[in-house]
């Protein structure tokens, strides 16, 4: 069979019935056109995901864990009510009630701990924007597919009407026919459950592209992360001596308080608490001491040989995100350039066709072919445009007035009818 369709093989049809045909057509066309998403919509309106919410969350959280070691103090607020009834030799019985409030303040000033946990801040902000990123880049990667598959359906379609009736071949394309439609539906399913109904529009639009830092954005988190190492390191001398305490306390029974405060060191770390306590107490008196813990043992020298490992770790993720940074900028600004290029390149190909030239099955497969190479182009262009933001820790965002001019029908509906 010749690639013009064969009429003498199939039964003739009445001319109402390529009419109705015909209008279906425009009718499916014109209502998908009505509830068709593009691009654009996938920027505005795709919702967060599981993974995004829970990021967050860890981001809320790792923003109140920050806080605290910042601060560095703690509190805590102890109540200890009791009812007792006693006697003794002297005095009758009695029913009495005591009651005790303790309040305790807490400060140690841990600078690696505030520094991991400020890194650590960081890489939940990082991680937050990554996951959204994801998001939209999963998004438009089904956008894409979208388009693709119904390409693919499109083309199978063609391929069936050119077969023999009743032939081996025609089994074997109504079975590719079905498995492109049942792939299509599993997508639209998809879009659905993001809330993206009917047909892929496709809009060559123009991603924002931020400008690159002067610094990787991983720099400031590698930086506390080895400053904190560092630290690790050199508090590692005081290990022999882990706590060093001045103690002051004063107690009154008479008037039924006591306040106790300290000043000390552990392991290197300035620390202070303060503790007051209403109730019944058991002398009238006041204390100062000062104290020491001191600890010797074989493990110095293993924990001095873990701590440098971390520090030349750190140093050297450091020095890496530092000096590679500006050779990836370029690379993944190249990229996208590179995509861009191409898809506009295959977008003047589908200008230059001509959709009215389309009468014979190897003429729409021919403008289903360039369809097709176009939405390559343009998944390649979301991939190139996700690497460069992956690099600069930026979002997804359309450029003001970035969308391509109207594209001709990729598909006119005489293709459609012989497809039928």
């Amino acid at each position: 069979m010749g690639d013009r369709l064969d009429r003498r093989s199939r039964a003739p049809r009445p001319r109402s019935w390529r009419a109705a045909t015909l209008g279906v057509a425009l009718w499916a066309a014109s209502g998908a056109a009505a509830f068709a998403f593009g691009p654009s919509d996938v920027l505005d309106s795709t919702p967060a995901s599981e993974r995004t919410q829970r990021q967050a969350a860890a981001l809320a959280q790792a923003e109140r864990v920050s806080l605290r070691s910042d601060a560095g103090t703690s509190a805590r607020l102890r109540a200890r009510p009791s009812l007792s009834y006693g006697a003794d030799v002297e005095d009758p019985a009695e029913l009495g009630a005591a009651a005790t409030v303790t309040l305790e303040l807490g400060w140690l000033d841990d600078r690696a701990a505030a520094l991991k946990d400020r890194a650590e801040l960081l890489a939940a902000r990082q991680e937050a924007l990554r996951a959204r990123r994801r998001d939209l880049l999963d998004a438009l990667r089904l956008h894409g597919r979208l388009l693709v598959a119904e390409v693919a359906l499109r083309r199978a379609e063609l391929d069936l009407a050119g077969r023999q009736p009743g032939s081996a071949g025609a089994a074997r394309g109504r079975a590719l026919r079905d498995r492109r439609r049942h792939q299509l539906e599993a997508l639209r399913a998809e879009a659905r459950a993001l809330g993206f109904d009917g047909k892929a529009r496709f809009e060559s639009i123009r991603f924002a592209l931020p400008e690159a830092p002067g610094a990787d954005p991983d720099v400031e988190r590698l930086r506390l992360a080895l400053e904190a190492a560092l630290r690790e390191r050199d508090a590692i001398a005081f290990d022999p001596f882990p706590e060093v305490t001045l103690d002051a306390l004063y107690e009154s029974r008479s008037h039924g308080y006591q306040v106790a405060a300290s000043l000390g060191l552990d392991h290197g770390r300035p620390a202070a608490g303060l503790e007051g306590e209403l109730g019944p107490q058991e002398d009238d008196q006041w204390r100062v001491a000062l104290s020491a813990r001191i600890v010797v043992d074989g493990t110095a020298d293993e924990a001095h040989s873990a701590a440098d490992e971390r520090v030349r770790r750190a140093r050297a993720a450091l020095e890496l995100a530092s000096t590679d940074y500006g050779a990836r900028v370029r690379r993944a600004r190249a990229a996208v350039d590179d995509a861009r290029a191409i898809l506009e390149a295959e977008l003047a190909l589908w200008r230059e066709a001509d959709p009215a030239s389309a009468d014979t099955v190897r003429a729409c497969r021919a403008l289903l072919s360039r369809e097709n190479a176009t939405y390559g182009a343009w998944l390649d262009l979301v991939s190139a445009t996700y690497g460069y933001l992956e690099v600069v820790d930026g979002t997804w965002a359309a450029a003001p007035g970035g969308s391509s001019e109207p594209l001709p029908d990729p598909y006119p509906q005489r293709c459609a009818v012989l497809g039928a």
